[in-house]
């Protein structure tokens, strides 16, 4: 990750997504014409997003440097970013420490992200305000738990032209930072059952499994060894645990410990995370705070 001035994130997203994304018509057998087509890298020929017709536009890089130039221009000094291509562009973007929070006697931090994606799959483009938490490398989203934290934007061409629009839309959601801070302070303080807790994220399989049992051990020892960091009660003692620390255990091991493969970037790893055990985990504690 680069620590960079306005002047120079632009650059190195550019740099980084130096290619473009092209439609060409998709035949049948016996070069038999369709009217489907497909979206393909110009830098590997590789096939990318879904299916689509004559009349889809596929957006550009310079859409994506849009709205990467209206997020940052939301946040004062330097930024922080990353990219990542995944079926579409995916651009990070982190704030300085000004904006930086804490909970238990300030032994656990949260940095504010902007999480900015171009998608390929038909959803477009969306935006969503997340956060960074240093004691174990998580980035994740809270998009129910914090209203306001996550935005669709219309897929069209040439989103420079409505910077002032993208601009305000940023300003938006940085402004739910301190609604999400909130609801983060509220979770550390409402104590819930580590076991059912578990079992609702990881709904247990018909017949023993051994395989499930080790999974659902390896969360807890997350769970506790994040809880002895912070001062905590043990959980595998206690048998409860605050509803921060659960969704965090839960998503922390989604992000890096579900996957071993040394073939996926940490930005991968984050993007994969967004799973189905994730976000059960988030409605869990959403419900909380409603």
């Amino acid at each position: 990750m680069t620590t960079i001035s306005l002047d120079n994130v632009l650059d190195t997203v550019a740099t980084d997504f130096d290619y473009s994304i092209n439609k060409f018509p998709l035949f049948g057998p016996d070069n038999m014409p369709t009217d489907a087509y497909g979206l393909f890298r110009s830098d590997n020929s590789k096939h990318i997003g879904r299916v689509c017709a004559k009349g889809y536009v596929p957006h550009t890089t310079d859409d994506v440097l849009a709205l990467t130039e209206a997020a940052c221009n939301v946040f004062e000094g330097e930024v922080r970013v990353r990219t990542h291509f995944d079926n579409g562009h995916y651009v990070d973007i982190t704030p300085s420490n000004e904006n930086r929070i804490s909970i238990y006697d300030g032994k656990d931090s949260m940095f504010p992200r902007f999480m900015v994606n171009g998608s390929y799959n038909g959803r477009g483009f969306s935006a969503t305000l997340g956060y960074y938490r240093d004691l174990c490398k998580n980035l994740a989203m809270m998009r129910k738990a914090s209203e306001g934290s996550h935005v669709s934007l219309r897929h069209s061409s040439n989103l420079r032209s409505r910077m002032d629009d993208l601009i305000e839309t940023f300003s938006t959601l940085k402004e739910s930072w301190q609604t999400m801070s909130g609801v983060i302070t509220e979770l550390s303080e409402i104590p819930l059952n580590v076991e059912r807790f578990m079992r609702e994220v990881y709904p247990e399989p018909d017949g023993k499994s051994t395989r499930y049992e080790n999974k659902i051990a390896k969360v807890v020892r997350r769970l506790a060894k994040e809880s002895y960091r912070l001062g905590q009660p043990d959980p595998m003692q206690t048998r409860e645990a605050s509803a921060w620390l659960l969704f965090n255990a839960v998503q922390g091991y989604e992000q890096h410990d579900s996957t071993r493969s040394k073939s996926i970037t940490d930005f991968g790893r984050v993007v994969k995370a967004e799973n189905t055990f994730t976000r059960c985990a988030e409605s869990i504690v959403s419900r909380l705070v409603a």
